[in-house]
């Protein structure tokens, strides 16, 4: 039995079921079965995989990109919460061709029970379908609880009748209809794409107010040359998971923007990469004021350029932050080649095992892997390296007067000048990463502990 919870779609859920249990045998002893039929439904090709629909396969096997999530409640009046005795979850999926699945080991007890239906993955931008189940009791069409019984086989009929998202699956660039295409309506919308991509104009997907793209290790990329602008503008809630966005060698922008009040989100192995600005800051990404732009698994940003500007990989006028083991990685900038914090509440905050390394300042320039020039800077965990360009006024990091840059406990990491960025001399103090740090040193912070990191 797994026992597990999406919090936070519980406040979106308040969904009573019953069903009529049929006799079954052969279950282990002291528990009950549950067998989930699927039936119609505007949704119903995407909500279960048949030969040829648009979310799964043509042959046989399981539908890696569906999935599905049977909530079961006894007290239905709060929301799911899996530390509750007698609230259950279970997550599987369903063979091609096949339309039901079936549960063992469900402790007996009277529930009322949720069905979700995901796409690519359980996240609250994902639900393709849910659906209720009416009372075939008397009276009929009463909400009720479903009945699971020890020895005993319960049948529920979901007929998955309302949508939730908008499904595209992408095989060619005649299928990725930008800017206009995206407009049928206001549902989170869901994009899987199947092959890479190369010579698309930007898009900002118009209307939808979420957006998810499953990337598949396949890339979308500006033709060199024929296209440049924003490949990704973002004024809504975009997620991409194991998507790489490639820019080309003459591009006169950032690759993604986000923009006031958007958030975009990187997953999985997604990249943003092999992108050259030669008219503004940013070379990758330009997180704008008031936009949010995360970081998580192994997704990274490297190879991006910015001519005579600063901000070679993010450049972050809103919040950044790294999580996990991401990485920004051998960016090339005027200055914070890696990383660039500016305005009043540019944020970047870091976790985990993240890592900006091996990027490139100019000589004399500022921050060859971070420059902080308006904000703030927080390291919880993860690595800052000194760049690989002697001469460069903090090779990790630089820190303009007044800024703030602290580290896990919340101790100022550095409190300097304006141009040096770990000053070991008065009228400044010791230095807070040791007695021989200085604008050639770089730091980590793992298990708790601050440590210098030689040039």
């Amino acid at each position: 039995m797994k026992k597990s919870v999406v919090l936070i779609l519980a406040a979106v859920v308040g969904l009573t079921f019953s069903a009529c249990p049929n006799q079954w045998t052969g279950e282990t002893e002291g528990k009950g079965t549950i067998v989930i039929n699927l039936g119609g439904g505007t949704p119903r090709a995407s909500a279960y995989p048949t030969a040829g629909d648009p979310a799964g396969s043509t042959t046989s096997g399981i539908d890696d990109d569906v999935w599905y999530v049977l909530w079961l409640q006894e007290d239905a009046s709060s929301p799911y919460n899996p530390a509750t005795p007698g609230d259950f979850e279970y997550t599987f999926q369903i063979r091609i061709g096949h339309s039901s699945a079936t549960i063992t080991g469900v402790t007996p007890g009277d529930y009322h029970a949720s069905l979700f239906v995901y796409y690519g993955e359980v996240s609250p931008e994902t639900i393709i379908a849910r659906d209720v189940i009416n009372n075939v009791g008397s009276p009929p069409n009463s909400p009720g609880p479903v009945p699971i019984t020890i020895g005993q086989q319960t049948t529920l009929n979901f007929s998955l009748g309302s949508q939730e998202a908008e499904l595209y699956t992408i095989s060619s660039i005649s299928d990725w209809l930008w800017d206009g295409a995206y407009t049928g309506n206001s549902f989170p919308l869901i994009i899987d794409l199947k092959a890479d991509i190369t010579g698309i104009n930007p898009s900002n997907f118009s209307l939808h107010p979420v957006v998810t793209i499953f990337g598949n290790n396949r890339t979308i990329a500006l033709n060199t040359a024929t296209n440049v602008g924003e490949l990704l503008g973002i004024g809504q809630t975009v997620t991409v998971k194991d998507l790489k966005l490639k820019g080309n060698n003459d591009n006169n922008t950032y690759l993604v923007g986000v923009w006031g009040g958007a958030t975009f989100i990187m997953k999985g192995n997604s990249e943003v990469f092999d992108n050259k600005d030669t008219s503004f800051d940013a070379g990758g990404v330009h997180v704008f004021p008031s936009a949010f732009f995360y970081m998580y698994d192994t997704s990274s940003i490297h190879g991006n350029w910015v001519s005579n500007n600063n901000g070679g990989g993010v450049f972050v006028e809103g919040t950044f932050e790294m999580h996990n083991s991401t990485q920004v990685y051998g960016n090339s900038a005027q200055g914070g080649a890696g990383v660039y914090v500016n305005g009043s509440i540019g944020t970047f905050h870091m976790y985990d095992s993240a890592s900006v390394h091996s990027n490139n300042a100019i000589s004399g320039a500022k921050g060859g892997g971070i420059y902080v020039s308006n904000g703030d800077f927080e390291i919880y965990g993860g690595s800052v390296p000194p760049g690989p360009i002697s001469g460069v006024l903090g090779r990790a990091l630089y820190i303009d007067s007044g800024c703030t840059a602290k580290y896990f406990d919340g101790t100022s990491l550095v409190d300097i000048g304006v141009d040096i960025s770990f000053p070991n001399s008065p009228p400044y103090g010791p230095p807070p990463l040791g007695v021989s740090a200085g604008r050639d040193w770089g730091f980590s912070v793992a298990n708790g502990t601050l440590m210098d990191i030689a040039p």
